[in-house]
This record gives C-alpha cells, sequence and structure tokens, in this order.
C-alpha cells in the first residue's frame, strides 16, 4: 500500500520492482510501479499502529483471492530519538512533491504521526480534508529545513 491512505493490490513483480494497482479501481487502469524497498510502501494496518486515518474499501471484499502481504517483506526505516527538540504541527520546511518528483516545493507539517512519520501538505494546494498530506519519514531524503534551496541554489517551486 502506498503511505496506507488507499490499499494497493499487487500485480507483477519484476525484478524487485512492483506494479501495483489501488484496490477501489474497477479496470486496472489506476496501476504504477515502485521498488520493493520503497519507503512509501507499507504493510496493512501500518497507518493505524503510527496513528494515521485508514481507507479501505470495501472492493477487498470482492477479490477472490487476496492475502495480505506480511509486514516482514516490507523495508524497515531507521528508529529516531524523538526526545527533546523534535517536529510540531505548523512548521515549515521543503519536500520533494510526490507527485512532480522534479518539484522541491514549501511545505508545512500538518500532523506529527508515531515513529517518526509526518504528514506533510505542499504549501498552496491543501484541501479542506487533509486528502493531499503526504506521509513522509522524518529520516526522509526528501524533506529539508528551511531555506534549503536557496543555500544549495537549487530552484524552489514557491506556494501558488
Amino acid at each position: 500500500m502506498i503511505d496506507d491512505d488507499y490499499v494497493c493490490v499487487l500485480l507483477q513483480v519484476i525484478g524487485g520492482r512492483l506494479r501495483l494497482v489501488y484496490e477501489e479501481c474497477d479496470d486496472g487502469s489506476d496501476d504504477f510501479w515502485c521498488h520493493m524497498y520503497s519507503p512509501l510502501i507499507h504493510s496493512i494496518g501500518w497507518s493505524r499502529s503510527i496513528g494515521h486515518r485508514f481507507k479501505r474499501s470495501d472492493v477487498s471484499k470482492k477479490l477472490n483471492v487476496q492475502l495480505d502481504a506480511p509486514g516482514q517483506v516490507f523495508a524497515k526505516v531507521k528508529e529516531v530519538d524523538q526526545s527533546g527538540f523534535w517536529f510540531e504541527d505548523t512548521m515549515k520546511l521543503e519536500a520533494i512533491d510526490p507527485l512532480n518528483l522534479s518539484a522541491i516545493c514549501v511545505a508545512t507539517v500538518r500532523k506529527v504521526l508515531a515513529d517518526g512519520y509526518l504528514m506533510i501538505g505542499i504549501d498552496g494546494s491543501e484541501a479542506a480534508d487533509g486528502s493531499d498530506w503526504f506521509c513522509y519519514h522524518s529520516m526522509s531524503p526528501s524533506i529539508f529545513p528551511a531555506g534549503f534551496c536557496e543555500i544549495n541554489n537549487i530552484e524552489l517551486t514557491p506556494p501558488r
């Protein structure tokens, strides 16, 4: 599953690459590929364990042969010490937009979850219900402190 917002079904495996389709997709047209060690895929139940909502559809009840992938097959993230100074809701940062991997955007921590995970929103494109937030681990190479792009002379995508 991706970010545990939606459940995915594994369609194909080729050399460590996984072809996944969102469970809600009736015709299989909403498929995508990712690596088996991607930090964006998690086992069933992961979202509940870190305090994030879960959107599992009734589609899984319709599928003939569905087996949840065991947690042991997913890459483990590095444990972090959350004592002392730590992320807080509304903190600003810069993040790679997971829907446009060529863009580093101004972003905001929207919710701090357990085990070092953060719900992040790209500034200027927030949905009122938080449906466009994405989950990155605090150790992710896809998040940066505010000012990172300026210091490193990298283009920062401003809020809309």
